[in-house]
C-alpha cells in the first residue's frame, strides 16, 4: 500500500499525521482523512501496530493500541457491524472475556464489496467503534477495513500469533459454517468457539455440532445464553 507521501511525528505522548508537506500536523485521532484512500492508509498503518501477524518494530506506544503479540490468547469478534446495535454489544457481555477483539470486516457473502459499508469512511466507522466501546477492555482492531477484497476468516485466523485463539460467531453464521472457504482448515486453528443465539433451527445446530467436532474434537463449544436483542439485524436496521 502506497504512504501517499504519509509523515506522523510524536508530539509528547500523542501521534500526529498529515498526508502533505504543506498540511499541519494533527492528532490521529482527530483526523479526517480526505479520501477513501487515505482512510484505508489509516487503518491499515494503525492496523500494522497490532502486531497480530507479525512481530514488527515498527511498533508506536503512544498511539495507544495493544501490542497483541505478547498475549497467550485472543478472542475475536468479526462482522460487518454496520451498524453497530445491542445484540453486538450483548454478544461481548455474554462470552465472559474481558477483552475481545472486535474486527469490523467486508461481509464475504455480499455479492457487492460496497454494500457491506455503502462507501462511508472506513476510518470513520473505525472511530466510531472505538467510541462506542470506550469504557470497556474490548480492542477494536482497524486493519481489515483498509482491504479491497473480500476477507474471509480462514484466510487470517490461522496466522494469528496468539498460541490460543477463540471465536465470537452467532448460530446463524455456525450453520452454515461447513460451506465457509477451507472450512475445515479454519475449524482446526480454533481452541474455543462461542455461539451467539439467533434463534436458528436446533436441528441445523445439532447437525453442525457434529461436524464440527468430526473436524477438532479438542474446539470447546461455548453456546451463549439468549438475550433481549438476539433477533436484531444490522441488515434490517439499515432498510428501516
Amino acid at each position: 500500500m502506497s504512504d501517499m507521501n504519509f509523515q506522523y511525528q510524536i508530539n509528547g505522548k500523542s501521534v500526529e499525521v498529515r498526508f502533505s508537506e504543506s498540511s499541519p500536523f494533527v492528532d490521529i485521532w482527530e483526523s479526517s482523512p480526505e479520501t477513501i484512500d487515505q482512510a484505508k492508509f489509516l487503518c491499515h498503518w494503525v492496523g500494522v501496530q497490532f502486531q497480530l501477524f507479525n512481530k514488527s518494530s515498527l511498533y508506536i506506544k503512544e498511539l495507544g493500541v495493544p501490542d497483541l503479540s505478547n498475549y497467550e490468547g485472543l478472542v475475536f469478534f468479526p462482522g460487518s457491524f454496520h451498524p453497530w446495535h445491542d445484540g453486538h454489544r450483548a454478544c461481548l457481555d455474554e462470552s465472559g472475556r474481558d477483552i475481545i477483539i472486535v474486527c469490523p470486516d467486508q461481509n464475504p457473502w455480499k455479492e457487492d464489496l460496497e454494500e457491506s459499508h455503502d462507501g462511508e469512511c472506513p476510518w470513520q466507522n473505525f472511530k466510531n467503534l472505538r467510541r462506542v466501546l470506550s469504557g470497556t477492555k474490548h480492542i477494536v482492531y482497524p486493519g481489515f477495513l483498509a482491504l479491497d477484497r473480500r476477507n474471509p476468516t480462514v484466510d487470517w485466523l490461522p496466522k494469528v500469533l496468539a498460541n490460543k485463539k477463540e471465536l465470537i460467531i452467532g448460530d446463524d453464521s455456525f450453520v452454515n459454517l461447513p460451506d465457509w472457504k477451507d472450512s475445515e482448515k479454519l475449524v482446526e486453528s480454533i481452541d474455543v468457539l462461542h455461539i451467539c443465539p439467533r434463534d436458528e433451527d436446533l436441528n441445523k445446530i445439532e447437525s453442525s455440532i457434529e461436524w464440527m467436532k468430526s473436524i477438532n474434537s479438542n474446539c470447546e463449544l461455548r453456546f451463549l445464553n439468549n438475550h433481549p436483542f438476539q433477533h436484531l439485524s444490522s441488515t434490517l436496521l439499515r432498510t428501516t
